[in-house]
């Protein structure tokens, strides 16, 4: 072992070979320049090496070399949080901040891990809705694989976990190419869309000829709130322009997501919120007294 070259044993001469030491024996020596030689060349070989580089910021910490422990603390504490440890980068952060207490940009780090976490517990329960109401079908794992792409919504963002979960235990799945209509013009199709993959168009036209396009719509978007909600007529035509993916409500789920529901109010809210269909149906008014 180590102690065992420095306090007896080994070389009579009692000299150490730095290469025959560990990171953490030179730490324990308190030669740090050393131990951070060796750390930086173990990441060369193994840039994810997690424990490596905690080592290091440590090294940095110890040597009070605040900036670089920083810097290393936070790129630590990213990289568990891309891996979903929240908790973990959290922690991690907690040191960085010890170092810096009035740093804000950390303090909005640490805010954006405790949002992650509970956008990842949202994609949880919003998953065992669909899987108590549809079985581990395809349906449920397309949320899972897409949820990022959604969580900057406002439904995701405004509506709590228990409503999201009586959400998307009603809703259904539509896969779409390039072209396919999803609504016409002044029909009364009741149902909302929710864009989680590709775009959609929003187009007008004074006859049947060509259509022009009014807007464009992608992850995160809900289409169809008038429709659904307040049963008016679809105020555009709504037409995939890129591949997509959509979850659909129509009015038997959303009546079944309201029964029982202790805050109704909370959910129709969240499906109004963006309110795309008003805006378009300004826009189109305005349009037809030109």
């Amino acid at each position: 072992m180590a102690f065992k070259r420095w306090f007896g044993g080994g070389d009579p001469s009692g000299s150490t070979d730095t290469q025959e030491l560990s990171a953490e024996d030179l730490i324990v020596l308190e030669r740090y320049e050393e131990a951070e030689k060796l750390l930086l060349a173990e990441l060369k070989k193994k840039p994810g090496g997690l424990r490596t580089r905690l080592k290091l910021a440590e090294v940095y910490e110890s040597s009070e070399q605040r900036d670089k422990a920083v810097h290393e603390f936070v790129a630590l504490a990213d990289l568990y949080s891309a891996d979903g440890f929240h908790d973990k980068s959290k922690a991690i952060l907690s040191r960085a901040l010890r170092l810096r207490p009035l740093d804000e940009n950390l303090q909005r780090r640490l805010d954006h891990y405790q949002r992650a976490k509970k956008l990842d517990h949202s994609r949880v329960i919003a998953t065992q809705g669909l899987v108590a109401s549809h079985g581990e079908t395809e349906i449920a794992v397309v949320l899972k694989q897409h949820w990022d792409k959604i969580t900057n919504s406002s439904l995701v963002k405004s509506l709590p976990n228990d409503q999201l979960k009586r959400l998307f235990s009603v809703m259904r799945m539509i896969k779409g190419e390039t072209g396919k209509l999803l609504a016409l013009r002044d029909s009364r199709d009741a149902r909302l869309f929710l864009v989680l993959q590709g775009t959609v168009e929003a187009l007008y036209g004074r006859s049947k000829g060509q259509l022009t396009s009014l807007r464009t719509f992608s992850a995160g978007d809900i289409l169809g709130e008038g429709s659904l909600l307040e049963h008016r007529p679809w105020p555009a035509t709504y037409r995939i322009a890129e591949p997509a993916i959509l979850f659909f409500l129509e009015l038997e789920g959303l009546e079944k997501a309201l029964i029982g529901n202790p805050d109704p109010r909370a959910l129709l809210t969240a499906l109004r919120e963006q309110g795309h269909d008003r805006a378009l149906a300004e826009m189109v008014a305005k349009l037809e007294k030109d």
